[in-house]
């Protein structure tokens, strides 16, 4: 039996596949400027400082709360009395750490969002060793589940492909 893969489903995998590909080029640490450097460092600072504060010193942090506990009777009636105020510290240390993740990850996207559109292939790179892109590939799964591509079109990219790329 003949299973048809689909153009669009392919077409997916490609855009995806280079934008891994995009985001690993721009992010490879050498050509990262030294403010995103810093931005990631200081996250990671910030997420092993929180982690560690909140593991080791866990009374300190924390008011100790069970399950039939009521908020009225051993919190005095105010939720946040449950954490203490280092508990606070490595609770702010947690967000300022997602934020630098935030701001780097946002910078990182927007880099490799720009490298797929300044490295896209023009009209004339584009090859496809058969002239309709229109067709699919067929893929034969014979009788011990092992699957089989047809060779009769390969094609490395498509047009509509790397035009969504420069809609990013």
């Amino acid at each position: 039996a003949k299973i048809e893969i689909d153009v669009a489903v392919r077409d997916a995998d490609e855009r995806e596949e280079a934008s891994k590909n995009a985001f690993k080029a721009v992010t490879e640490w050498k050509l990262v400027p030294i403010w995103a450097q810093i931005c990631l460092l200081l996250s990671l600072a910030c997420m092993i400082t929180s982690c560690y504060l909140i593991q080791l010193f866990q009374e300190e942090a924390f008011t100790e709360y069970q399950l039939t506990y009521t908020i009225d009777k051993h919190l005095s009636g105010n939720w946040k009395n449950l954490v203490k105020p280092l508990g606070w510290i490595g609770l702010l240390l947690f967000a300022v750490s997602l934020f630098f993740l935030f701001v780097f990850n946002c910078w990182a996207k927007n880099e490799a969002r720009r490298y797929l559109r300044d490295n896209s292939p023009t009209e004339e790179q584009i090859q496809l060793s058969d002239n309709s892109p229109e067709k699919l590939r067929q893929v034969e799964v014979k009788a011990d589940d092992s699957i089989e591509l047809s060779p009769s079109i390969e094609v490395q990219t498509t047009r509509g492909f790397w035009r969504s790329l420069g809609g990013c």
